[in-house]
């Protein structure tokens, strides 16, 4: 700790700890008795004693690990290119591979977990990893006329894919053919992976009615009349783009790509309505985090997006400053959660309440990418973090750090 006062050789010093922690902010010759310069390798109790901090033990040997998760009693993560599971045993199995190799982002949804890194977007559901959503059918049925009894008139029809889930895709285009007396249809589905749903209106009609489901490539013939089921709700819907950071809140999943905030529609997270179903903010965005009653999102400052779902939500900025990407950890008994931001560590509950932690303790470095975890051992509960300076600030990082490290010398 500093010390204010000069001692004689004789004089003892009685240290009863230092309850305030480490301050990097105050001149060394300006700390409190009970403050430390710094702490390496100790924990500082509520009484303001230290006890030496336990070391750890390598679990993977490699390097490439750039994102992680915990989830349903294993570890999660990303290892150049390829997705991985550590089981509490030390056995680690590959689930996927053939990623581009870049940080990511995870969203348990249930037992699921949906995970993204701006350019793969996948889902493990079961211990199987498949896509994020269904494909978009690109191609329209093919239509063509044959004997039969239809009302006369002019027919429109769609196909989408389908997985055996019952989870549709999106379509694109209508195929139409105008039937005359005494003939029907005979409908060709396009290739495909999965099977395909048939949708055709009525004669002369605007609305697609769910007719068939059928394998791919097959077709199937309407002589005297066409069934009507449910109506098609995912004309010009595609795949949910995939984001840097995803999360889900309320009814929908949503996607950061860039500075555009994606959702997809409600219930429906594989599908997204791209001419919609998104919100633009004016820089990239950083930080994305639901709370109770909203989510927070960071780009040139923080947002909170208050309300029940993107029809209703009330955009306000709630802190003038950047945050750190995927620095998020959720708060132990809480709704909120923390991060690093360009003013050091930050609570964030719900309603937009946000807290500055550190701002007169320790300097606000300014993070681009961040890790942070809440470590609960021994009776004692602390945040651990560790944040990663942007290229171009790393020199200067390094020199103002070196200067808070120098301490005056006592004559």
């Amino acid at each position: 700790g500093g010390l204010s006062h000069n001692l004689t050789m004789d004089e003892p010093l009685n240290i009863k700890g230092w309850p305030k922690g480490v301050n990097t902010v105050l001149p060394a010759e300006s700390l409190p008795d009970d403050t430390l310069r710094s702490g390496v390798n100790i924990d500082v109790l509520d009484s303001g004693k230290i006890r030496r901090r336990k070391g750890f033990t390598e679990v993977i040997g490699a390097s490439g690990i750039r994102s992680g998760i915990s989830h349903k009693g294993a570890i999660h993560f990303l290892q150049s290119g390829a997705f991985k599971r550590l089981e509490a045993s030390g056995v680690i199995t590959t689930l996927d591979t053939g990623l581009s190799d870049r940080y990511g982002s995870f969203c348990p949804v249930n037992d699921d977990l949906y995970f993204s890194n701006g350019v793969d977007f996948r889902l493990l559901r079961d211990g199987v990893v498949g896509p994020h959503g269904t494909p978009t059918c690109a191609l329209p049925p093919t239509l063509a006329r044959t004997a039969g009894a239809l009302p006369e008139g002019t027919y429109q029809a769609l196909a989408t894919y389908v997985q055996p889930s019952g989870e549709e895709g999106g379509c694109v285009s209508a195929a139409s053919i105008t039937v005359v007396a005494d003939s029907s249809i005979t409908v060709t589905a396009p290739a495909g992976s999965y099977d395909v749903n048939l949708y055709l209106t009525p004669p002369n009609g605007e609305v697609f009615y769910l007719a068939a489901t059928v394998a791919a490539g097959t077709s199937i013939t309407f002589t005297t009349s066409i069934p009507q089921g449910a109506a098609c709700r995912t004309q010009f819907c595609t795949p949910l783009p995939p984001g840097d950071l995803i999360e889900v809140y309320g009814g929908e999943l949503y996607s950061a790509s860039g500075n555009i905030l994606w959702h997809s529609e409600t219930f429906q997270f594989g599908l997204c309505r791209p001419s919609k179903n998104f919100f633009i903010f004016p820089s990239e965005i950083t930080l994305l985090k639901a709370t109770t009653d909203g989510i927070y999102v960071g780009s040139d400052a923080i947002y909170f997006l208050a309300g029940t779902g993107p029809g209703d939500f009330q955009q306000r900025p709630v802190l003038p400053t950047t945050a750190a990407r995927n620095s998020v950890s959720n708060i132990p008994k809480s709704n909120g959660f923390l991060f690093f931001s360009g003013r050091g560590v930050v609570t964030a509950m719900p309603g937009g309440q946000i807290e500055l932690l550190h701002d007169a303790v320790a300097p606000a470095d300014v993070f681009e990418h961040g890790a942070t975890v809440f470590r609960e051992q021994d009776g004692l509960t602390q945040m651990l973090g560790v944040g990663m300076v942007p290229q171009y600030a790393s020199g200067l990082v390094a020199m103002d750090f070196m200067e808070a490290e120098v301490i005056r010398a006592r004559s």
